[in-house]
Parts: structure tokens; C-alpha cells; sequence
């Protein structure tokens, strides 16, 4: 029985990738990976193999890559006859059963919502892992690290619902809304800087804003619902400082248009039929090699698409913009000098005892810690997630959680 799948697309980078985590993984799990020449063997229906490993695996990493998103292949997702399509969409219709992990390569983010067929649409919302060959080591001791609890299935059915939307995000709510009120009555281009260590759940902050609470509906007075664009920068073009560059392009490629024009990227955002968030990630290895001013440089080339009417006047958009930018770093109490932020909301920062014991307390959380709710209020001294005494990381709390109640 092979516990895990990996699907991709065929072509370098995801297929190396994709190997290579195949062959790791197969050191202490049962893994499919139709790449090895012993997975099907001669004679074999392969479409019978591919569905017979669909349905006795519980996870299923999904490598995502530059092939994966290229023209080509985004245009064949969309056939009923494709096979990455057919594998994803089988495990995304089991998910009570299959665990469903992007596995980004060269990307931050997977493909937005509105480039997925309506069957692979829940893709884009799922929190990925960054896996490619600068930063192998540390992102696969990640994986293996949690992949016994995956395996588990009472673990996930037994996971209290709120765990990666913790009580000390309701500063950036309140200062994402101060922002929207001063800064909405412009153009409709705004910008925002979500900052802190790379453990700290970005990506749920956003998660929880727009689907959990409604919180972007809300503060955008939005009927129509808001969509939401993950970008992929061009880093060269962003060390050479063509931040505008890489931000249209970026945009281009988003929307499906790698040959759109200037001027229609500006009717597309004159004529929005609902908010938009387009979401960027800048790391630490980008501050290295880009410098400490990218974030203003890339809010400025945001703040340089507002269109400009016939007259010369600036238009106002339809529909508010937001500019979403994830700030992470490796040191847990680094500070980014105030000078490189613009419009920072609070950061990001790490789980302590009074959080915990707001979160056990919760309706909706209590069912599920009831009976662990001694050793969870314990995690704030525990030495082995703190990452100083009375510290913890959100993704470090949320490993924490699923080791206690799972009993690991």
C-alpha cells in the first residue's frame, strides 16, 4: 500500500524535484511515483495503476513548479483527459480521507482561484511548501517531520477548526480597516505589509481575512466577494531594480495574458467587477539580494498602475486594489527598520500563555481540547516548540497541538 503520491508535470525543474522527493520519502514511507521504472510494470493498465495509488494514499504532494505553470500545461489542466488534472481532482474530492500539500518550486504561492478549472479551485487556498534546490534540506526535514501525523487520520479529524487563526491576529484586522479608511478615498490602490518570522502563518492571516471571517468582503463593502491573485516575482528583474517590470509581468502571467499591453493591464484594472488582492512574498534571501528598499519600490510601481484618463487626471478605480505583501525573515525578534515598510500592519508575532488559554476557552475549539487542555496550556514553557521561554511560533503551536491530541 502506498501511503504518499507525488504528482507533476513532467519537465525540469518538477520532475527533479519530484524525484527526489519521491526517493527520500521511500527511505521510511510507501510511496507512488510513476517516474520510477518499478512503479507500473510492463503490460500494466496505467490508468487502472494511477487510480489504484489514488486510492489507497493519504497524502498526495502535488509538485508545482515552472512547467506546471507555463502556458502549455496551464492550458491542459483544463481538459478533462489530463492526468495531473485527474490525479488532483481525485484527491481534492477525498480530502477528508487525503491530505493535499502544494509543493512549490520557484514559487511562493499556487495558482490563483480563477486559473484552475472549478474542480482544482480549493488548490490555490492551500497552504504549500516551498521545495526547490536552494533550500532542500531544511524544507524537507519539515516534511518528514510531519508526515507521520498526516498518515494519521484521527489526527486530522480530531484538529480543532480555529488552530491556525490564533487570537493575536485581530490587530491586523483592526489596522487592515484603519488602513482601508484613510487610504480608500484615493485612487483605490493600497498597499499593505503583513511582517515576521517565516513561521508565523502569513499566508492563514489572509486565509482568515477572506474566508473564515469575511473580514475583506466586509471592510471592502464587497457583495461581489473579492478575488485574490498570487503573484510570482521575477527576481533578477527586482535585483536589477526593474520593480515595475516585474510587477506587470507578474500580473500578466496571472491573468492568463503574457502578451497583454500596457494599456489593457489598465483597463483591466479600470473596469474590476469586484475588490482585488494581489498577494507578493518578499524573503529573507530576497532582502539579501535585493536590498532593503524592495518593499517600497515594489509599493511604488503598485501606486504607478492607477490609470490615467484622456484629461490627465488620475481615475478612480471601481473597486478597491490592494497591493498584499508577505515580509518573512529568520531571526525571530528581527525588526525591519520602519524606513523600508509601507503601511506595515503589526506583526506577526509568537504565541504566549494568555493566547493559548483565549484559545482553549473558545466554543468551537473546546470539543476538540477538552481533554488535553492541561497539557496545551503547558506548551508556553514546553522547551521543545519555544522558540525562547514562553514563545511560540504559530506553525511550531500548531505542531504542538496535532503532537498532544494525536498522543505522537
Amino acid at each position: 500500500m502506498a501511503e504518499i503520491f507525488v504528482s507533476y508535470r513532467r519537465g525540469d525543474p518538477d520532475a527533479w524535484v519530484a524525484g527526489r522527493l519521491a526517493d527520500r520519502l521511500a527511505r521510511s514511507f510507501d510511496v507512488f511515483f510513476d517516474g520510477r521504472t518499478d512503479a507500473i510494470d510492463f503490460g500494466s493498465s496505467f490508468s487502472q495503476e494511477i487510480d489504484d495509488a489514488l486510492g489507497e494514499c493519504r497524502v498526495l504532494f502535488a509538485v508545482i513548479g515552472p512547467d506546471w505553470l507555463s502556458v502549455k500545461n496551464m492550458s491542459r489542466l483544463h481538459s478533462d483527459d489530463d492526468w495531473v488534472r485527474h490525479e488532483l481532482r481525485f484527491a481534492l474530492q477525498n480530502e477528508r480521507r487525503i491530505r493535499v500539500v502544494p509543493v512549490l518550486v520557484e514559487s511562493d504561492a499556487p495558482p490563483a482561484a480563477s486559473l484552475l478549472p472549478q474542480d482544482l479551485q480549493s488548490l490555490s487556498g492551500r497552504q504549500g511548501v516551498r521545495l526547490d534546490r536552494t533550500r532542500w534540506e531544511i524544507s524537507y526535514r519539515e516534511i518528514e517531520r510531519r508526515l507521520p501525523m498526516w498518515l494519521t487520520p484521527e489526527t486530522r479529524d480530531s484538529m480543532p477548526p480555529e488552530l491556525p487563526f490564533l487570537c493575536d491576529r485581530r490587530d491586523q484586522e483592526d489596522a487592515l480597516v484603519d488602513l482601508v479608511r484613510s487610504a480608500g478615498s484615493s485612487t483605490g490602490f493600497m498597499a499593505c505589509v503583513v511582517h515576521g518570522h517565516k513561521w508565523e502563518c502569513h499566508q492563514q492571516l489572509l486565509d482568515r481575512f477572506r474566508e473564515e471571517r469575511g473580514v475583506l468582503d466586509q471592510v471592502f463593502r464587497s457583495e461581489e466577494g473579492t478575488a485574490c491573485h498570487y503573484v510570482q516575482l521575477n527576481r533578477t528583474r527586482l535585483k536589477a531594480g526593474r520593480f515595475d517590470d516585474a510587477l506587470k509581468s507578474a500580473l500578466k502571467a496571472k491573468l492568463g495574458d503574457l502578451m497583454m499591453s500596457d494599456s489593457e493591464l489598465a483597463t483591466f484594472f479600470r473596469t474590476l467587477a469586484q475588490p482585488l488582492v494581489v498577494v507578493a512574498q518578499l524573503t529573507w534571501e530576497d532582502y539579501q539580494v535585493v536590498g532593503p528598499g524592495a518593499v517600497k519600490s515594489l509599493v511604488q510601481a503598485w501606486q504607478g498602475l492607477a490609470t490615467t484618463a484622456p484629461n490627465g487626471a488620475v481615475e478612480r478605480l471601481p473597486h478597491p486594489a490592494l497591493l498584499w505583501i508577505n515580509v518573512t525573515y529568520e531571526e525571530p525578534d528581527y525588526e525591519l527598520p520602519a524606513d523600508v515598510l509601507h503601511s506595515p500592519l503589526p506583526k506577526l508575532c509568537a504565541v504566549e500563555e494568555g493566547h493559548i488559554r483565549e484559545w482553549v476557552g473558545l466554543d468551537r475549539v473546546k470539543p476538540y481540547v477538552s481533554a488535553k487542555k492541561r497539557d496545551l496550556l503547558r506548551l508556553a514553557s514546553d522547551g521543545r516548540y519555544c522558540h525562547t521561554p514562553g514563545k511560540l511560533h504559530m506553525d511550531r503551536f500548531a505542531d504542538a497541538v496535532r503532537d498532544i491530541i494525536a498522543d505522537v
